[in-house]
């Protein structure tokens, strides 16, 4: 008797969600506006959550670089204020 490869979704791990009221046609109408399935819809937007976290730890670790380095020259040069001329650029992660 020979199996049969199987889907990848078949051997997936598999867990039930309960969602909270409204959420689902959420998710459908995203998945729809996005061309997606539902669930890869929800994988997506889980993925981006959790690499969100890892950029904005990363960001905090070179926010508290800078001011350390901001407060060094302070202190060294004797200068009692720091104002930036025009905004910061942030590069995008995308």
């Amino acid at each position: 008797m020979s199996k049969e490869p199987k889907y990848p979704s078949e051997v997936a791990e598999k867990f039930n969600v309960r969602l909270p009221s409204g959420m689902r046609e959420l998710i459908r109408k995203a998945a729809e506006e996005s061309g997606r399935s539902m669930n890869v819809e929800i994988i997506h937007r889980l993925q981006n959550s959790f690499a969100q976290q890892t950029i904005s730890v990363e960001l905090i670790d070179v926010l508290k670089a800078l001011a350390g380095s901001v407060v060094e020259v302070k202190e060294r040069d004797g200068i009692q204020e720091v104002t930036f001329q025009r905004p910061i650029p942030v590069p995008n992660r995308d």
